[in-house]
């Protein structure tokens, strides 16, 4: 469905449905800011709480010595399976900042993972013509492609957060059973 210019959309931009006027690339575009906000923000959680994680590891690790955890298996036993959760946390944490995504079915240009893999400008030329030619199509691409990175983000920042608290729950159980 083309819009139309007339004397309510006088540039004869889609507009919203059910919206007060806002031309849709304002929309898209809005959706596309908030979802890199989203991910800057989630990659400074999951640095954050990984490096926070890394250190109580390493200082919890410092000490320990599997002679020393008593007369009882069930406490080294806690304690063990309580640092494989937390190192487990750790890299949980560290995918978030390193998502794996290739992508939609579309691959039109809407991040880097979709320019040639050698410099083409006859390639980049049609790809920049394919986006100028529908922007509107172009920034919802855009901003699915980023929702979906920040999704992936904050999904494997809460099983690290998950897998954090089970080791913590562990190691207390098995400092407790010592």
């Amino acid at each position: 469905m083309k819009a139309v210019a007339n004397r309510r959309n006088p540039r004869g931009r889609r507009r919203v449905p059910g919206s007060t006027g806002t031309p849709l690339p304002a929309v898209a575009g809005h959706l596309a800011a908030q979802a890199e906000h989203a991910i800057e923000r989630a990659d400074g959680k999951a640095a954050t709480l990984a490096a926070t994680a890394t250190a109580i590891l390493a200082f919890a690790v410092q000490g320990w010595q599997p002679h020393g955890c008593g007369d009882g298996t069930a406490a080294t036993a806690a304690l063990a399976a309580s640092a494989l959760c937390w190192i487990a946390g750790i890299v949980a944490l560290a995918a978030a900042i390193f998502p794996r995504f290739e992508g939609s079915g579309d691959q039109r240009l809407t991040f880097f993972n979709h320019f040639p893999n050698r410099f083409d400008a006859t390639a980049l030329r049609a790809l920049a013509r394919e986006v100028g030619a529908d922007p509107e199509q172009w920034l919802l691409a855009e901003a699915h492609a980023l929702s979906r990175i920040a999704v992936a983000k904050y999904r494997f920042i809460r099983l690290g957060m998950w897998l954090l608290g089970a080791g913590a729950a562990l190691a207390l159980s098995g400092v407790l059973l010592r």
